[in-house]
């Protein structure tokens, strides 16, 4: 059985910003051998038992170099294990409705997700960050994937999630994932907020998605299909957002990330 935790980053809606959905999976096998090189970084870095870890903030007291490291070294045990990370974005512009977004993330990563148990001939486990979204719909809306599937794709009226055992929730200090998947995600939205908002730190976010880039599923040529990394929707009609997303791709192309998605319609 493979297990995927998930989480959201830059729910803000600040305008030529990303919401970002993400997933990090891990085969159940290695787990228990996972959860104890987590444990063993934590001591390592000297992390309170006690203490949620997540991108941000340090434990107190910690130097920020020092927190850099740890989070460095936990990317570096999802990598030995042979985690994988799947995201979805779209931006803020284009998606007006935060929860709608959120939820139209969740659909994102259980399709991919579904694709990938297809393909390996393996069960899933979802396991969603709870959020309380307007009128609670994030319940009704598991519960739909779970005895519907996905439902409005253009190519079905609906689409059983047949591979996924169930979907649950989870939340930060109930497991090393839940940690891993904020740590991991905060680390790719810093990168992300570099070139959206063009702060000029693009060496930084180099290094950053160079360190990522293992943990991305490549596609037969090498690249990075639209199941690892997908941004919504596929078509943009207004010219200045198309060029933010544009803009977003080529700088992830130029760190060998070779996209299978482009807007160049």
């Amino acid at each position: 059985m493979i297990l995927i935790y998930c989480d959201e980053s830059n729910l803000d809606a600040k305008s030529g910003d990303f919401l970002l959905y993400g997933g990090l999976t891990i085969d159940a096998q290695s787990y228990s051998k996972f959860s104890t090189e987590i444990w063993e970084i934590r001591k390592k870095h000297k992390i309170p038992t006690d203490f949620k870890a997540k991108y941000l903030p340090a434990p107190k007291g910690m130097k920020k170099n020092d927190y850099s490291q740890f989070k460095k070294d936990c990317i570096d045990a999802c990598i030995a294990n042979k985690c994988n990370f799947l995201v979805y974005q779209t931006l803020h512009d284009v998606a007006k409705d935060t929860d709608l977004a959120r939820r139209n993330g969740i659909n994102e990563l259980c399709l991919n997700f579904s694709y990938i148990l297809k393909n390996e001939e393996e069960t899933g486990l979802i396991l969603v960050d709870r959020f309380n979204d307007k009128g609670n719909r994030v319940d009704a809306h598991l519960a739909e994937k779970f005895s519907t599937g996905l439902t409005g794709l253009p190519h079905t009226t609906t689409y059983p999630l047949t591979n996924v055992v169930g979907l649950h929730y989870s939340a930060i200090g109930q497991s090393h994932m839940s940690s891993m998947i904020d740590i991991v995600l905060g680390t790719y939205r810093t990168a992300i907020n570099i070139y959206s908002r063009k702060t000029g730190q693009e060496k930084l976010a180099e290094e950053i998605l160079g360190k990522l880039h293992p943990l991305f599923r490549k596609g037969y040529a090498g690249g990075i299909p639209r199941i690892s990394i997908s941004f919504s929707p596929k078509s943009i009609f207004v010219d200045s957002y198309r060029a933010s997303y544009r803009h977003v791709i080529d700088k992830l192309n130029n760190c060998d990330y070779k996209l299978d998605q482009s807007y160049d319609e």
